[in-house]
C-alpha cells in the first residue's frame, strides 16, 4: 500500500487582535495509506477543519509539510505551496456550499465545467452523481426549493467522481 496523505509536524497558528497568536494545530503527524478510511473526531475548536483545509490547500501551514501521493504540496521550510486547484482533491464543506442562483444540475456540474471536461462527460457524471445521492429528476430544481437534507446532498454530488 502506498501513502496517499502524509502530514509531518504540521502546525497552524492564527494571529488575532483580541487573543494574540492561537495554535489551532500543533505538531500533527498523520499517514493515510491507499484504501484506508479514517475520520477526525474531537471537540469543537481542536483543529479538525483546519487540518482538512490545510490538506486541501485552503489554508497554508505555519510549520511542517504535507504530501499527497508522494508529491510535496506544502513544505513551509522550502516555501513550497501548491494551490488547491492543482492538488486533485475535492472537499465537501460543513455548510451546504451550493450556489443559490444555480439549479441542482448547474451546482453539480460546476466543478466539472471548471475542469473544462467535454459537455457529454459532464452530463453523464452529473446524472450518475444525482442518482447516487437520490436526487434523480431534480436537475432543474433550485436549492431554495429543497429540504435541508436534500441541500446537503448537492455538495457531495458535486464531489462525486470529480
Amino acid at each position: 500500500m502506498t501513502d496517499q496523505i502524509v502530514l509531518r509536524h504540521v502546525t497552524k497558528r492564527f494571529t488575532t487582535k483580541k487573543l494574540g497568536t492561537i495554535t489551532a494545530v500543533n505538531d500533527f503527524n498523520l499517514t493515510v495509506r491507499e484504501g484506508e478510511c479514517f475520520s477526525f473526531l474531537g471537540p469543537s475548536g481542536c483543529g479538525k477543519s483546519t487540518t482538512l483545509r490545510m490538506i486541501a490547500g485552503f489554508e497554508d501551514l505555519s510549520e511542517g509539510e504535507i504530501e499527497l501521493c508522494g508529491r510535496p504540496v506544502s513544505v513551509k521550510e522550502k516555501n513550497i505551496y501548491v494551490p488547491p486547484e492543482e492538488r486533485g482533491l475535492g472537499m465537501v464543506f460543513q455548510a451546504f456550499a451550493v450556489w443559490p442562483h444555480m439549479n441542482i444540475f448547474e451546482n453539480v456540474a460546476f466543478p466539472l465545467q471548471i475542469r473544462k471536461l467535454p459537455k457529454a462527460d459532464i452530463v453523464q457524471r452529473v446524472k450518475e452523481a444525482l442518482h447516487h445521492t437520490s436526487l434523480d429528476g431534480m436537475e432543474e430544481v433550485y436549492p431554495s426549493d429543497l429540504s435541508g437534507g436534500q441541500q446537503q446532498r448537492i455538495a457531495p454530488a458535486g464531489g462525486y467522481r470529480q
